[in-house]
């Protein structure tokens, strides 16, 4: 039963302890997300957003990594998007996803959680904005952070899809832009301008709204975020419960390198949870299982959760 907005649908199911979550949006669009419990007591929600070309099933790891050191997660995909949730790409914007984070953020507090966030790459963008409009005090975490969409999808797409005389050329011919091998609607780049979400300025603005503490992992390799832009938005000197690590090999796709992606969930596990003298990682063979598991239910369009309501 939907209560309104940024409401949560009553039923949910229950598979090892996992159950598939539904919550209404500000424009009414339902995001569909994976909650899966802490082992052992809990110590708080942990909400992770998908981003651009990415689905719930690309946060399984990370995911079970804060669950076994005492953290539920509510990893959730993007309205207008690849995965589950309401609405086609071609309709994708960054306010949308600042409408969803806003959305399950208002859901998750309303039910009486004691929620953080792990946003990544252009989420981590949405994510920012979403916390300086809901005025939250909770922890943010963003890893790969995209603070210069238009810097960083010019070295995506390798144009600037932000440029209005770009956007007018393609609203005239075939309405849409390829961005990594999607189609995105002409309005995605309009959107970008008129909402302050495109350039360092908004997110600079945005960020000197938010009081929460904020820790930033980023990679020295990554070929799409420029490390000297994000520590200068961030502005440090000003707001000392902000923290960064610099990851020296890191690219913007961690899945690309196991090694730094073990480093990576080390960061995220201690940010959390300071207390943590050594992370518990998984076996190989327990990773394994895992993914391949997600694979499955992914496959098949989580109907093996579905059928359980």
């Amino acid at each position: 039963m939907v209560v309104g907005d940024g409401a949560e649908s009553a039923s949910a199911t229950d598979v090892s302890g996992m159950s598939l979550r539904r919550i209404v949006n500000a424009s009414g669009a339902t995001v569909v997300g994976l909650h899966s419990p802490a082992v052992g007591p809990s110590l708080g929600l942990v909400l992770m957003p998908s981003s651009y070309s990415k689905q719930i099933r690309h946060y399984a790891i990370l995911s079970a990594y804060l669950n076994r050191h005492g953290f539920d997660t509510l990893r959730f995909d993007l309205t207008n998007h690849v995965g589950m949730s309401d609405g086609e790409i071609r309709h994708f914007s960054m306010s949308s996803m600042v409408d969803d984070i806003k959305g399950v953020v208002t859901s998750q507090v309303g039910a009486g959680c004691d929620v953080s966030m792990v946003a990544f790459s252009l989420s981590a963008r949405a994510a920012i904005r979403a916390w300086a409009e809901l005025g939250r005090a909770e922890q943010l975490v963003l890893v790969m952070p995209v603070v210069n969409a238009r810097d960083t999808l010019l070295k995506a797409a390798g144009v600037d899809v932000f440029s209005e005389a770009f956007l007018d050329g393609v609203r005239a011919g075939s309405g849409v832009l390829e961005v990594m091998g999607y189609s995105v609607g002409w309005q995605f780049g309009v959107d970008g301008n008129a909402s302050g979400l495109a350039d360092l300025a908004g997110t600079a603005e945005d960020l000197d709204a938010v009081s929460a503490p904020i820790a930033t992992i980023f990679g020295g390799a990554d070929e799409w975020v420029i490390a000297d832009e994000v520590t200068r938005v961030l502005r440090l000197d000003q707001f000392p419960e902000r923290t960064t690590l610099l990851i020296e090999e890191a690219s913007h796709d961690l899945a690309h390198n196991p090694p730094v992606l073990r480093l990576l969930v080390e960061a995220m596990v201690r940010v959390l949870d300071p207390s943590i003298a050594a992370v518990d990682h998984m076996s190989f063979d327990d990773a394994v299982a895992l993914v391949k598991q997600e694979r499955r239910w992914a496959a098949d369009g989580y109907r093996e959760l579905e059928a359980r309501l």
